[in-house]
C-alpha cells in the first residue's frame, strides 16, 4: 500500500526532515500523487530509503551516497560487490581511522583537563602559558559576587587568558613553549610588580605612575639580559612568528589609562634590548 511522507518516515525510522533533505538533494526521488495531491510513496522508495539510513549509519556523507546509489544505478554489476563499492569503502575506512585519531586526541586533551585543572578553551601550549602568565595558576579565577569590588586578581587573569588564547592562535607550538618556560622563571617580584599595576587606579598620580615604570623597568630589564634565553625571545618577539602590535594591542586594551603610561613608558624605556 502506498505511504504518505509521515508514514514513510515511522516506518524507515527517520524524520520527516531527513525524508525532506533528501529529495532536496535529489538522493530520494518524488513520488507519484494521488487526486487530492497527496504524496505517494512506494515499497521502493522504503527500500531506498533504508539503504540511504545505512549508508550514512556507517559513516558516508550525503555526496557519496549519492556517488554509491548513481553508480548502482548505472552499473551493470552487482551492487555488493562492485569495485567502486570497495574503493568507496576503503576510503570509508581511511576517513573514520582519522577520525578515531582526532577523536583520541581531543580524548587525551579532555582527560588533561580533568586531571590537572584549567580553562577548555585553552588548547595545552596556551594553557601552559596561561599558567606561566599567572605564576603556575591554571585554575580560572571567580568572578567577584554581584555587588562586590573590583578584584584585580580577576581582572588580571582575564587580561592574561586573553593573552594565551590569541597567543596561542597565532603562536607555533615551540614558540609558545619557549615564552611559557620563559614567563615560569619569573622572580617572585615580578608578579608582585604585575598585581601592583593591575590595581593602580585610572586617577593614579604622575609620581605613582613614574615610581611603578621605573620599579617594573628595571626588574624587566634585569631579568631579561640575564636570561639565558634572551636572544631566542626577541627573536620570537620581533620575527614573524608573534603578532607584536596585535598583542600589545589586545593587552592594553584592557587596561584604565594610569597602567596604559605605565607599560608604554616601560616598553619605551626597553626598546633598546629588542
Amino acid at each position: 500500500m502506498p505511504w504518505s511522507t509521515r508514514e514513510l518516515a515511522e516506518l524507515a525510522g527517520v524524520s520527516l526532515r531527513a525524508i525532506r533533505h533528501w529529495h532536496d538533494l535529489g538522493l530520494l526521488p518524488a513520488p507519484a500523487r494521488r487526486a487530492n495531491g497527496y504524496k505517494e510513496y512506494t515499497g521502493q522508495h522504503l527500500v531506498l530509503v533504508l539503504r540511504i539510513k545505512r549508508l550514512t549509519a556507517l559513516g558516508f556523507g550525503l555526496e557519496r551516497v549519492a556517488e554509491i546509489i548513481d553508480h548502482e544505478r548505472s552499473s551493470e554489476n552487482a551492487p555488493a560487490h562492485t569495485s567502486a563499492g570497495e574503493a568507496h569503502l576503503t576510503d570509508l575506512r581511511s576517513e573514520l581511522d582519522a577520525r578515531i585519531a582526532e577523536l583520541t586526541r581531543v580524548r587525551a586533551e579532555v582527560d588533561a583537563i580533568l586531571r590537572d585543572g584549567g580553562p577548555p578553551d585553552l588548547a595545552p601550549p596556551a594553557a601552559a602559558l596561561y599558567g606561566a602568565l599567572r605564576g603556575g595558576q591554571v585554575t580560572p579565577v571567580r568572578e567577584p559576587a554581584t555587588g562586590a569590588g573590583p578584584d584585580d586578581s580577576v581582572h588580571s587573569a582575564r587580561v592574561n587568558r586573553d593573552l594565551a588564547v590569541v597567543l596561542g592562535h597565532l603562536t607555533p607550538t615551540h614558540y609558545i613553549s619557549a615564552i611559557a618556560d620563559t614567563l615560569a622563571n619569573l622572580p617572585p617580584e615580578m608578579h608582585s610588580l604585575e598585581r601592583e599595576v593591575m590595581r593602580l587606579p585610572t586617577d593614579a598620580s604622575e609620581s605613582e605612575i613614574t615610581q611603578l615604570s621605573t620599579v617594573l623597568t628595571s626588574a624587566m630589564r634585569a631579568f631579561i639580559t640575564e636570561h639565558p634565553n634572551h636572544a631566542e625571545l626577541a627573536e620570537i618577539e620581533t620575527g614573524p612568528a608573534v603578532d607584536t602590535p596585535l598583542v600589545t594591542e589586545l593587552a592594553f586594551e584592557q587596561l584604565n589609562g594610569a597602567q596604559r603610561q605605565v607599560m608604554s613608558r616601560v616598553m619605551s624605556a626597553l626598546s633598546d634590548l629588542g
